[in-house]
């Protein structure tokens, strides 16, 4: 049977998902110039809370070694 769309987008990813997402987001971010991660869980609040959830990770992976790091920059 093929999901509903509330069944596929219904998941909530757990603080060890997170975390192992936020050490990629600051390796990449290390990197490059800007950053975006989008969540694909639409269900509800999910996406919502974790992405929340994933900018205080990666705020604390970063160790705030740099100043404003994830905040939106103006070109």
């Amino acid at each position: 049977a093929v999901p509903t769309v509330a069944e596929r987008y219904r998941y909530r990813y757990d603080a060890t998902e997170l975390a192992g997402f936020a050490a990629d987001v600051v390796d990449v971010a290390r990197r490059v110039q800007g950053t975006h991660v989008v969540f694909n869980n639409c269900h509800g609040d999910f996406g919502v809370r974790n992405a929340a959830e994933l900018a205080t990770l990666v705020a604390q992976a970063a160790g705030r070694e740099r100043r404003g790091f994830g905040a939106r920059r103006g070109g």
